[in-house]
C-alpha cells in the first residue's frame, strides 16, 4: 500500500479497454483450470488462518529526502503499540507487516531489500536488525506474527541494484526502448521490474533468499506482504501483461516452497491458491464471495478511493480493517492535530468490523437475496446478515444492530462475547441455545492498560441486559455463577525491560560448588571450612552430562560457592574466586570459572554466577567501609541488627553512597557476566528475616514487614525504588536478574525486570502472567503440576555427581512437559469436587486426578502419571521424548495431530554417553507401540 491509498496502480488497471479486460479475464480463467483451483476448490493449508487473523500494517518510516528518515515508529515503540492491541483486542491473533523497515523508509532502494532501517534501532542495541529480530520475538506474546511488506515491482535509481539490473535488461520497457515508468515517489521515479526476466535469470529467487538469509524468522513468520504487485505489458520486450502474470505465479510458489504466505496489495484472480490474502478486497463480486470461501481467499477492507466498489458486500459478508491508519505513528505523521488518542478510532474500527468477519468467515456461505441496498445474506447455522435494517441475526439472537454489537468471539476458547457501541445504548441480548454460558457472565471493561472485571450478571431465561458506554468495549464471559468452578485467565500487561534469555523455554538450575562452614545457630563469620563439592574439571563434566541427558535443550547454570570459602562466604565482597575450584594449568580460580563459562557453550549452556546483595559478614574485605558508611543495618540506638544470615544490607544507603554500582562494576570487570546476560541473585528481599528468641530459649524467624534499617530514614518503599534500580543497572549492562523468589519478603514481584524465580508458585501468579513473562524454578504444589514445573538438579548433581541419577526422570516428568506446556496460551481451570483441570490453547489440557496428572491433546495423551510421550519442540525436525518410571511391556501412543503424517520412527536410548540407537519402528494411523524400562528415556525421531 502507498502511504495516502496512492492510486497508479488502479488507475492501470481501470484504464484498460474491454478486450484488454476480457483478454485477462480468460487467461486468469485459464490459469485457473490449470492450476486446479475452481471456483469449488478446497482451501489449501496456509500458514495462517487469515479469515480469523486481524492482518495489519504499521508505517514506521519514509524517507525525509534528506538522505535520512521521518521515523513514525521505532521497534521498541511498535510493540509499544503491540501490548495495547493486544488488550484492546481481547488477544486476537494478529499478523504486523512493517512498512519502511529497510534503507530509509518506505518504497526506497527497491529492488534490493537487504539493510534494517538504522533509525528504527532501539537505543540498547548494536544494530537495527538486532532490534527487528527483538521485536520479531518479542510480538509473539501478544499473539502477534511480525513481518515485512515488501515490493517486488518496483526498482529505483539509487538502490544498489539499479546499475546491475539495467545492465541484465531486468527492467521493462516501452515501446520505444525507453524503460517503463510506473510512478513517482520519495521524489524518484519508480520503474517496473520485469518478473519473466527477473525470474528466468535467478535474480527473483536470489533476492528472496537473501532476504530470508538476512532474517531467519521470517520462515517461522510463514507470511510476507508483497506491495503493489501488478504485472504489466513490456513492449519493448514484446511481453504481455498475461506473459509477466505467468511469471508472477512462479515467484509466488517460490515464496510458498519456503514455507512463507505470499499476501498481495490488490486482488488477483490467477493467483488463487497462492496468495491467500489481499489488503485492497475491493472487486469482488456477490458470486465470488459465495463460490470461494474466506478459507481460500480473503482481504483487509475496501480501499474506499474505489467508488465503484460494491460497499455493501462488506457488511453482508464481513469485512476487515487497515489499522495502519489509526496507529499513532501514521496519525502523528498525518495530522498535526494529533492527541496522542489512537486507541478510540482503533476500537470503533476494530470492533464494528472485526468480530463480524471472523463470526461470518467461520460460516458456511449460503446465498444472497435482494438487490442494492435491499440485500440478504444466509449462512449456515440460520445466521443471516440484512443490509436494509444493519442487523446480523440467529434466530432471536441479534448479534448487530447498525452499530451496536455482540458477537461471538471465535478466536477465544472459553465462550467470550464482545459487546461494543458508539453511542450509549441497553444492550438485551438473547443468547443462542446450546451457548453454555453457564449461569453468569463476568463483565470485564478493555483498555490499553489491561482488564478491568467490572461485574457480574445473572442468566435470566439465557438472556443478559447491561448499559453500554459510547465507545466502551465489554468482554462477557461465561461463569459459574460464585461456584468458582471454572476461572478464566486474563493476564496482566507487562512491559518487560528487554530479556537476553527465554527463561520459560530454557532450563535453568544451580550447581553448588562448595559451602563455607560456620559456628552457632546464625552465620556471621566463617570458621575456616571449605567444604568442596565440585571444582573446574568435575563441574564442566557435570554440565556435558547434563546436557546429554537434556538432549541439548537450551540451559543457564549458576554456580554456586564460587568465590572465597564458598556459599554465603565474605558477602558483601565477591571479588576472588574459591581455590578450590582452581584448575592445575591455571593462575587462579577466576581464570578456570571463565574457562567453564567459555567451555559450557558446546554444551548449550550459559554460565553464570549466584551472588547475593542483601548479606554481610564480619569477616568480609568489606565489613569495616560498610560499617562506616552505615550501610550495615542498625537498630535505632545504633548498634548492629544481626539478621538470619549475615547482617542485612540496606540498598538504598549502599545506592545512595555508590558502593552497590562499585561492586556490580567490579564483578563485571572480573568475569564475562555481560556476555552470559544474566545473573541469579539470592535473597534478594526488601525486608531482612529476622531471629528472635524465644522465652524456652528457642528461636524464631519473623518475616514480619519493617524498615531493613530502622537507622536510616529509608522507609521500605524506599528500599523498593533502590532495587528497581539495581535491576535497572544492570540490565543497563545487558545483564538479567534472576532470584529465589517472586514476591516473597518483597513488597513487589518486579515483573518488569526479572523473569525466573528459583521457587515459582501460587496459583494467582499463574493467573497473573503467562510463562513468557514469569515462570520458575520448581513449584512443588498441585499448581506446578497442572500449569507445568522445571526442575532445580541442583540436589541430584551433589547426591550423585559421576551418574546424575535422577536427572532424566526429574527433566522427563517435570521439564519436558514444563517447557511444551509453556508454549501455550493458559485459557481457564477448573476445580471440581474430585480433579483440577486447566485448558491451554491447541486443545492442551492437563488434568490431576487423586494425585495423577494427565496431560491431553485432544483425545491424544501425552502424560499418564509417571509415563509421558511429549514433543521435543527445541530440537530440529520432529522428535518426541517417551519416558517412564517404572516402565512398560508394550503400550501404544497416538501422535499429536503435527506428527500423525509420520510414517517411521527412528529411537534412541538417551543416556549419560549420548544417544544409543536402537530400532525403527512403523507407525500406523498416527499410532505409535513401544515398550520402555523402568527409568528409560527414549528419543524417538520421527520420519
Amino acid at each position: 500500500m502507498k502511504l495516502g491509498f496512492t492510486m497508479h496502480e488502479v488507475k492501470y488497471i481501470y484504464s484498460l479497454n474491454s478486450n484488454q479486460v476480457n483478454m485477462i479475464k480468460n487467461w486468469m480463467a485459464f490459469l485457473l483450470l490449470c492450476t486446479g483451483l475452481t471456483s469449488k476448490a478446497q482451501s489449501p493449508q496456509w500458514h495462517h488462518r487469515y479469515d480469523q487473523t486481524l492482518v495489519m500494517k504499521m508505517a514506521c518510516a519514509i524517507p525525509d529526502g534528506k538522505g535520512g528518515s521521518t521515523v513514525m515508529a521505532r521497534f521498541d515503540e511498535v510493540l509499544d503499540v503491540l501490548r495495547e492491541t493486544d488488550l484492546l483486542t481481547a488477544g486476537v491473533p494478529k499478523i504486523l507487516y512493517l512498512v519502511g523497515w529497510q534503507y530509509n523508509g518506505h518504497d526506497d532502494k527497491y529492488p534490493a531489500f537487504f539493510e534494517v532501517n538504522k533509525y528504527l534501532k532501539r537505543p540498547e542495541d548494536n544494530d537495527a536488525r538486532q532490534s527487528l529480530l527483538w521485536l520479531m520475538k518479542e510480538a509473539k506474546q501478544y499473539h502477534t506474527t511480525v513481518s515485512l511488506h515488501i515490493n517486488m515491482t518496483d526498482a529505483y535509481e539509487d538502490s544498489p541494484l539499479w546499475q546491475e539490473y539495467v545492465q541484465q535488461d531486468l527492467i521493462s520497457k516501452n515501446e520505444d526502448g525507453s524503460l517503463l515508468v510506473t510512478g513517482q515517489y520519495n521524489g524518484r521515479k519508480a520503474y517496473q521490474v520485469n518478473y519473466q526476466r527477473e525470474w528466468e535469470k535467478g535474480y527473483a529467487q536470489r533476492r528472496i533468499d537473501r532476504l530470508i538469509e538476512l532474517l531467519p524468522p521470517l520462515k517461522e513468520a510463514g507470511t510476507i506482504h508483497l506491495d503493489a504487485w501488478i504485472a504489466r505489458d513490456s513492449k519493448g520486450h514484446r511481453e504481455t501483461a498475461i506473459q509477466e502474470a505467468s511469471f508472477q505465479q512462479k515467484i509466488g510458489r517460490y515464496w510458498l516452497s519456503k514455507g512463507i504466505d505470499p499476501t498481495s496489495e490488490w486482488v488477483m484472480d490467477y493467483m488463487q491458491g497462492i496468495i491467500p490474502f489481499y489488503w485492497h478486497f475491493n472487486g469482488r463480486t456477490t458470486e465470488q464471495y459465495l463460490s470461494q470461501p474466506a478459507t481460500l481467499v480473503t482481504g483487509g477492507h475496501f480501499n474506499p478511493d474505489l467508488k465503484s466498489s460494491d460497499f455493501g458486500l462488506e457488511f453482508l459478508f464481513g469485512t476487515s480493517l487497515y489499522g495502519e491508519d489509526k496507529f499513532p505513528g501514521w496519525r502523528r505523521y498525518r495530522d498535526n492535530q494529533f492527541d496522542g488518542n489512537w486507541q478510540s478510532a482503533f476500537l470503533r474500527d476494530f470492533y464494528l468490523n472485526f468480530p463480524q468477519y471472523a463470526f461470518l468467515n467461520q460460516l458456511q456461505r449460503v446465498a444472497v437475496d435482494g438487490k442494492g441496498s435491499n440485500r440478504v445474506a444466509t449462512f449456515s447455522g440460520d445466521v443471516v446478515a440484512s443490509l436494509p435494517d444493519s442487523t446480523v441475526r440467529k434466530g432471536a439472537t441479534i448479534f448487530r444492530n447498525h452499530n451496536t454489537i455482540c458477537f461471538p468471539l471465535t478466536w477465544r476458547q472459553d465462550g467470550s462475547y464482545a459487546a461494543f457501541s458508539t453511542t450509549s445504548t441497553q444492550l438485551d441480548i438473547a443468547f443462542p441455545a446450546g451457548a453454555n454460558l453457564f449461569k453468569t457472565v463476568t463483565v470485564y471493561s478493555l483498555s490499553k492498560t489491561g482488564w478491568k472485571k467490572e461485574r457480574e450478571i445473572q442468566l435470566t431465561n439465557n438472556s443478559i441486559q447491561l448499559a453500554l458506554e459510547a465507545g466502551k468495549p465489554l468482554l462477557l464471559t461465561p461463569s459459574n455463577g460464585g461456584q468458582g468452578d471454572t476461572t478464566f485467565i486474563h493476564h496482566e500487561a507487562v512491559k518487560k525491560i528487554p530479556q537476553h534469555h527465554a527463561y520459560h523455554q530454557t532450563l535453568t538450575y544451580k550447581l553448588l560448588l562448595a559451602e563455607s562452614g560456620f559456628d552457632g545457630p546464625f552465620k556471621r563469620r566463617d570458621n575456616g571450612k571449605n567444604i568442596v563439592h565440585l571444582n573446574a574439571e568435575q563441574t564442566l563434566q557435570a554440565i556435558a552430562g547434563i546436557d546429554k541427558l537434556t538432549l541439548g535443550i537450551p540451559k543457564i547454570v549458576y554456580l554456586v560457592g564460587w568465590q572465597y570459602n564458598g556459599h554465603d562466604s565474605k558477602y558483601p565482597a565477591f571479588f576472588e574466586g574459591n581455590p578450590a575450584f582452581k584448575r592445575e594449568q591455571d593462575k587462579d580460580a577466576l581464570e578456570s570459572i571463565r574457562w567453564v563459562m567459555r567451555e559450557a557453550k558446546q554444551y548449550h549452556t550459559t554460565v553464570s554466577l549466584h551472588i547475593n546483595l542483601f548479606d554481610a559478614y564480619e569477616d568480609s574485605p568489606l565489613w569495616e567501609s560498610y560499617v562506616r558508611n552505615n550501610i550495615i543495618a542498625r537498630r535505632k540506638d545504633g548498634s548492629l541488627l544481626g539478621g538470619e544470615w549475615g547482617y542485612p544490607i540496606s540498598y538504598a544507603q549502599e545506592w545512595k553512597t555508590g558502593f552497590l554500582q562499585k561492586r556490580i562494576d567490579s564483578l563485571c570487570s572480573l568475569l564475562p557476566i555481560q556476555e552470559a546476560g544474566t545473573i541469579h541473585v539470592d535473597a534478594f528481599h526488601t525486608w531482612p528475616p529476622m531471629p528472635s528468641q524465644q522465652p524456652d530459649g528457642s528461636w524464631k524467624i519473623d518475616l514480619e514487614q519493617k524498615p531493613i534499617s530502622p537507622f536510616l530514614p529509608f522507609t521500605t518503599a524506599d528500599e523498593t525504588a533502590a532495587q528497581e534500580n539495581i535491576y535497572a543497572y544492570f540490565a543497563a549492562k545487558g545483564i538479567e536478574i534472576t532470584s529465589e523468589g517472586v514476591d516473597f519478603l518483597r513488597m513487589q514481584a518486579f515483573e518488569q525486570f526479572q523473569s525466573m524465580a528459583w521457587w515459582y508458585g501460587g496459583l494467582a501468579n499463574y493467573l497473573k502472567w503467562p510463562a513468557s513473562v514469569y515462570s520458575g524454578g520448581e513449584d512443588r504444589s498441585e499448581w506446578g503440576k497442572l500449569f507445568g514445573t522445571s526442575m532445580h538438579i541442583e540436589p541430584e548433581v551433589k547426591n550423585d555427581p559421576a551418574s546424575l541419577m535422577g536427572i532424566k526422570g526429574g527433566f522427563c516428568l517435570k521439564t519436558l512437559v514444563w517447557y511444551y506446556l509453556n508454549q501455550h496460551d493458559r485459557k481457564y481451570l477448573v476445580r471440581g469436587t474430585e480433579s483440577k483441570s486447566v485448558q491451554f490453547s491447541g486443545g492442551l489440557r492437563s488434568e490431576l486426578k487423586a494425585g495423577n496428572l494427565q496431560l491431553t491433546e485432544g483425545q491424544k495423551v501425552l502424560v499418564d502419571g509417571n509415563n509421558v510421550l511429549v514433543p521435543a519442540t527445541w530440537m530440529a525436525g520432529k522428535n518426541l521424548v517417551a519416558y517412564s518410571a517404572k516402565g512398560y511391556a508394550s503400550r501404544t501412543w497416538s501422535l499429536p495431530d503435527a506428527y500423525r503424517k509420520a510414517r517411521k520412527a527412528r529411537l534412541y536410548c538417551v543416556t549419560l554417553q549420548g544417544n544409543e540407537a536402537l530400532h525403527t519402528v512403523n507407525i500406523k494411523d498416527g499410532k505409535l507401540t513401544l515398550g520402555l524400562s523402568a527409568d528409560e528415556m527414549i528419543l524417538i525421531q520421527l520420519q
